[in-house]
């Protein structure tokens, strides 16, 4: 369950893969980062009068070291996600973000764990809301490749899996 809060942010989004982190792509790094930041922070965080919560940059720069670690830079910009815009004012530095409940396209399940030295390889299962919002079971599958000490890894890959269920999954 550790290994799937940590990857929500960035599982939800169903991101594109990338080999390298250098090769990730800049609106991805800054989404996740913002929605780990939201997580983390929910109910720390001011609105503003159109009722839209206040996301100090600051909040957003620590979430980018714990997903990905210190050698990340981000581009901050203005973007939507399923219609909901998050604003960047450059001048405060912060984003203007709606109260949303599911901005997120999936929930990851992890299915297969390695771990060898410093380095932690995860399946993940992408599990989509179905009609009645129940998740139903993955529908499609990709590697994470963590790298770091226990408790302490960053996310350095996102690679495509050819894991298929044909066993149960594994409950966390």
């Amino acid at each position: 369950i550790r290994f799937e809060q940590f990857l929500k942010p960035v599982a939800e989004l169903d991101p594109p893969p990338f080999e390298k982190l250098q090769n990730i792509s800049p609106n991805l790094s800054l989404q996740s980062c913002i929605l780990l930041a939201l997580e983390t922070n929910h109910d720390k965080l001011k609105t503003d009068s159109a009722g839209k919560m206040i996301l100090p940059c600051s909040e957003i720069q620590k979430a980018a070291k714990t997903l990905f670690g210190s050698n990340i830079e981000l581009e901050y910009i203005s973007f939507d996600i399923k219609e909901n815009f998050f604003d960047y004012d450059e001048m405060n530095k912060c984003f203007y973000i709606p109260i949303a409940e599911d901005i997120g396209y999936y929930l990851p399940s992890v299915v297969n764990y390695i771990r060898k030295d410093n380095t932690v390889t995860l399946t993940v299962g992408y599990k989509a809301a179905d009609a009645a919002g129940l998740w139903a079971p993955p529908s499609k599958y990709m590697t994470y490749i963590l790298k770091g000490n226990k408790g302490s890894e960053t996310i350095e890959s996102i690679i495509p899996s050819n894991y298929t269920n044909k066993q149960t999954e594994v409950k966390k």
